[in-house]
């Protein structure tokens, strides 16, 4: 290949790419609205998917975890080198049974 073949191939790939950036800077306002509707289309159904989840279940989540701490001083008593394990999870069982209060209250409050 010569140089000037090399030149002339050099710059019909750079127009090439050069369409391409200005093709694409060009359907950026498109393509950018496209997703902008999706999402403010697809929120509120996800919105109410995860509300509804999260509703639904807060009451097993809250049971198992009231279990967990209920049980938490047993497993200790019983395997005394658990305790180091135990306590932060019977903290952590506490907190999700707090939230999961929240939860079903505020959904009881729901339609008042």
């Amino acid at each position: 290949m010569t140089w000037s073949q090399f030149i002339q191939a050099f710059s019909h790939v750079h127009h090439v790419v050069h369409e391409g950036v200005a093709a694409a800077v060009a359907a950026a306002p498109a393509v950018h609205k496209t997703i902008h509707d999706g999402v403010v289309t697809a929120a509120p159904v996800v919105h109410k998917t995860i509300h509804d989840g999260v509703i639904s279940a807060a009451p097993t989540v809250g049971a198992v975890a009231a279990t967990i701490t209920k049980a938490s001083p047993i497993i200790t008593t019983v395997l005394p080198c658990s305790a180091p394990v135990m306590g932060p999870v019977a903290a952590a069982a506490g907190a999700v049974v707090a939230v999961s209060e929240v939860v079903k209250a505020a959904s009881n409050n729901q339609g008042k």
